[in-house]
């Protein structure tokens, strides 16, 4: 962890002190392997991002222990690929493409494999799959629904009906007592 710290540069270009925290990203990022063949297809290896050492590499980079590390761990990796938080960078759309397709098998991550939480219980992270959407592909499903709408893009927001005011109910005059 400390070799990752010490490798990295800000954005400034200053080199990092040991007291800075690596991010989940880079860390992720470490794990994920591309190659180009020789007729230029590229190939994303993202087997990594689930394996028990990118596990413990990511639980030791936090800045305070983490109650329940598995469920947070799994939490930061979705977040990465559905910008579910509306704060955290996307995986490029090639990298999305392998790490979703790993996730929606329905199997228990290598990470957490035979292992099991304080209380005694197995860890079935990944057991049901991953079902929500990538960020690219949901930006890529909102184009062609657009488009298929006859609407561009940009536009589309515009497109929407606005929703309908319902009418209350008439006011009944009070009866006045006597």
């Amino acid at each position: 962890l400390q070799e990752i710290v010490t490798a990295k540069r800000s954005r400034s270009g200053r080199k990092r002190t040991s007291k800075t925290f690596v991010t989940s990203m880079e860390i992720f990022e470490r794990f994920i392997k591309t190659t180009v063949t020789e007729d230029g297809e590229t190939f994303v290896d993202t087997s990594g991002l689930i394996s028990r050492e990118c596990f413990e590499l990511w639980a030791e980079s936090r800045k305070r222990e983490l109650a329940c590390p598995e469920e947070a761990f799994r939490k930061a990796l979705v977040a990465r690929i559905t910008i579910s938080d509306k704060a955290s960078l996307p995986f490029p759309p090639k990298v999305e493409e392998a790490v979703l397709k790993m996730l929606r098998r329905k199997e228990i991550w290598p990470c957490f494999k035979n292992r099991t939480y304080p209380d005694g219980s197995p860890i079935l992270i990944g057991v049901n799959g991953l079902r929500a959407q990538g960020y690219h592909e949901l930006q890529a499903a909102k184009k062609k629904k657009a488009l298929a709408g006859g609407v561009a893009p940009a536009t589309a927001k515009a497109a929407v009906a606005p929703k309908r005011k319902v009418p209350s109910p008439p006011k009944v005059p009070k009866t006045v007592k006597r």
